[in-house]
């Protein structure tokens, strides 16, 4: 049973910090890559261009999933999107806790089995969520 009343519940699941963050990180490195490639382009050889490139598109996919992936609350349980996906159902929480620094407090959440989620939300009304949970799953 779901300790929230108004479900499905969505948000960000990034704050706004986090993803400025995250796109001055992309800015930067992206710009450094192309002004070496531009610059000096004989410098870079071999296989060193494929790195380049692969390195790139892994951190062009992270900078998606951060600026893309949400949380939602709703009647089975907590679910985050992005890489991995994060599932939690209700009937398996054993223990909830919301903490973290102020400008990055997440959801950590311990299941029956002993696995350890960590879920994070944008906004106030995730964070009124967050907070509702971790009060009807205290430590036992």
């Amino acid at each position: 049973m779901s300790p929230i009343e108004a479900l499905p519940l969505r948000g960000r699941a990034f704050t706004l910090l986090h993803r400025l963050l995250a796109s001055a990180v992309v800015l930067l490195a992206l710009g450094g890559l192309l002004r070496r490639v531009l610059i000096a382009p004989e410098a870079i050889q071999g296989s060193t261009w494929w790195w380049l490139l692969a390195t790139a598109l892994m951190l062009l996919a992270s900078y998606a999933m951060i600026m893309l992936s949400t949380t939602t609350i709703d009647a089975e349980g907590i679910v985050q999107t992005g890489l991995p996906e994060r599932r939690v159902r209700w009937q398996d929480i054993d223990f909830a806790q919301f903490a973290g620094w102020p400008l990055a407090r997440r959801l950590r959440v311990r299941t029956v089995a002993g696995k350890r989620v960590v879920f994070g939300g944008s906004g106030a009304a995730l964070t009124a969520a967050f907070e509702r949970i971790a009060a009807a799953y205290p430590r036992r």
